[in-house]
């Protein structure tokens, strides 16, 4: 079971076009993130806080053609990336407003970098939201329940009205 993660801190990212600042991916806001024309070079940098399983990835594309073909998601223990743990290829929709989700298995760290590598025709690449999913225990098995109905073979007279008595009983199984 996937559940979102703890909003992340951004360590770094590819210079941002200007009043589009890369923290507006993780603010939960409509606003968005550009870089400024940097393509396939734009890149984020996150700080989950503390070694976190990751199994899944969400990412919307702006509501303009400057949208993202494909990237990769780079895990690692250490901030400047320098020991890779894996490396995951995500295809996104490369569609303005579009929604990318990636399911992955998952992946340990601490950090995460979001790399584009393929983009439409504008350079200025982005998004207006990233959503890291962390791993989670399934939930427990619901109890089910079961019930029967019976029917008393009498008629009852109740407030002048014939009824049919009816016993029900409910069950939960374990």
């Amino acid at each position: 079971m996937l559940t979102p993660a703890p909003a992340p801190r951004i360590v770094r990212s590819a210079e941002a076009f200007p009043n589009m600042e890369a923290e507006r991916l993780v603010d939960g806001s409509s606003l968005a993130y550009a870089s400024n024309g940097k393509g396939t070079e734009t890149f984020v940098d996150f700080d989950l806080g503390q070694p976190t399983q990751i199994g899944g990835f969400k990412h919307v594309d702006r509501p303009d053609p400057a949208t993202i073909d494909t990237a990769q998601l780079i895990f690692s223990d250490y901030e400047d990336f320098s020991e890779p743990i894996r490396t995951v290829e995500v295809d996104h929709v490369n569609r303005p407003g579009g929604t990318t989700f990636a399911r992955f298995e998952p992946v340990t760290a601490r950090y995460v970098r979001w790399q584009v590598t393929a983009i439409s025709a504008h350079a200025c690449s982005g998004g207006t939201e990233i959503t890291f999913y962390a791993t989670a225990d399934s939930e427990p098995t619901p109890k089910q329940t079961s019930f029967s109905a019976r029917a008393w073979p009498a008629l009852a007279r109740e407030e002048g009205r014939l009824m049919l008595p009816l016993s029900i009983t409910f069950c939960d199984s374990e």
